[in-house]
């Protein structure tokens, strides 16, 4: 039976305390809540009294069912307690666990993170993500966050959820039912072949190191951290091939070594003349060393066994740009030049595989603006077919 007792609220609002033990344990709650309408001032205590009763009953209910818990944790803590169970099980790479706590810390210090696991709703998550809208929630360029950024704290936040309601601490997840903006799908940057030129002869006045590292970004398309993951053993250069099966990523400010971002390793062919400074670079490291190990890293310095930081590669393509007059330079965008170059012969699966993507959707989803020309001369090739003509640039009505 529930124990109910009536009180007065610092606005002046009646408001109903109901306590209900069910199995030895005792449950509480509110009644109203503060997400639901207040005790309209015309009625009566006594038919308050008669609603609150009504809510009692529920709420019983609902305790025998289970269908409540006493868990007093806020999203944040219980947040914590998630990540920490799944980094303990090793079901996430550290650069996720790493971009989780990030997250993290920007829903410890929003209002959403104060809110009881138990109690989050709907509308808290979606006022969370227009806070996340507004100037100034981007601390690095005091602007707003990208609607990607702010659908990573959403999926954060749902499997945070997900969990709550799998361990029965919530009757469903709330951010299924979440509103978030729309994606903004920007288009991958490369370097045109007046641009890369000028790059390859700057990079001809620097260390035989950061040539190696240049020529290979030009010449396989792989990510950076794909790159500064390769050991000597894969690396043939008879053949002309390396086995790309690493991914070095900087998560809490220490470098770690994983797979690649699909799990999946790859072999690439890559032009002789691509592997020449890194064939400088091995007899460099050589003479540094003193040897070469078969399972030391191409790039390292100091140690064999140790690869060079990524933010170092980076920080040096910054300097290397400002030095030579290339403006911006970015590793990633030899990816995308790359990717450039493939896709102008339309053969998105030879593409897909260079790139290490999952699957050649993933492939069009960042390139498909790159083919305007393959679709042309697919639609060259359908007239063909079907009605013996061929497009005319002169004459866009030719069909």
């Amino acid at each position: 039976m529930a124990h109910i007792t009536m009180r007065t609220n610092k606005s002046g609002q009646r408001v109903f305390r109901i306590r209900v033990e069910v199995n030895g344990t005792e449950f509480q709650r509110t009644y109203p809540e503060k997400n639901e309408p207040p005790i309209p001032a015309l009625w009566s205590d006594k038919r308050a009294r008669t609603e609150a009763t009504k809510a009692a009953a529920f709420f019983e209910d609902e305790c025998r069912r289970g269908l409540v818990t006493n868990d007093r944790r806020t999203l944040s803590e219980y947040a914590q307690y998630v990540l920490d169970l799944k980094a303990n099980a090793g079901a996430i790479k550290p650069s996720t666990i790493a971009g989780y706590r990030r997250l993290l810390s920007r829903i410890d210090d929003a209002a959403i993170g104060r809110v009881r696991v138990r109690d989050v709703t709907v509308r808290d998550l979606n006022s969370f993500y227009a806070e996340l809208s507004c100037a100034g929630s981007n601390l690095q360029t005091g602007g707003v966050l990208s609607s990607k950024s702010i659908r990573e704290h959403h999926s954060f936040l749902s499997s945070v959820l997900h969990q709550a309601a799998r361990e029965g601490l919530i009757a469903f997840n709330p951010a299924q039912n979440a509103t978030l903006p729309k994606i903004e799908h920007k288009e991958a940057n490369f370097y045109s072949p007046e641009r890369m030129s000028a790059i390859v002869a700057a990079i001809q006045h620097e260390p035989v190191f950061w040539q190696a590292i240049t020529y290979l970004f030009i010449g396989t398309g792989a990510r950076r951290g794909e790159v500064l993951g390769l050991q000597w053993s894969d690396v043939d250069f008879e053949g002309c091939r390396l086995w790309i099966r690493r991914n070095v990523i900087l998560a809490a400010n220490k470098v770690h070594i994983g797979s690649t971002k699909t799990g999946r390793d790859r072999v690439v062919s890559i032009a002789s003349d691509f592997l020449k400074p890194l064939q400088g670079w091995k007899a460099e490291q050589e003479r540094i060393f003193g040897f070469v190990s078969i399972s030391g890293f191409c790039f390292a310095l100091e140690d064999p066994n140790k690869t060079i930081r990524p933010d170092s590669v980076t920080r040096y393509y910054r300097r290397f740009g400002v030095q030579y007059n290339l403006g911006h330079i970015n590793p990633h965008a030899f990816r995308h030049s790359q990717a450039s170059i493939l896709l102008q012969d339309g053969d998105i699966v030879t593409a897909s595989k260079r790139l290490g993507h999952a699957q050649t959707s993933t492939t069009m989803n960042i390139y498909g603006h790159m083919m305007p020309a393959t679709d042309r001369a697919a639609a060259d090739r359908v007239g063909a077919a079907f009605l013996n003509v061929t497009h005319d640039q002169n004459n866009p009505s030719a069909y």
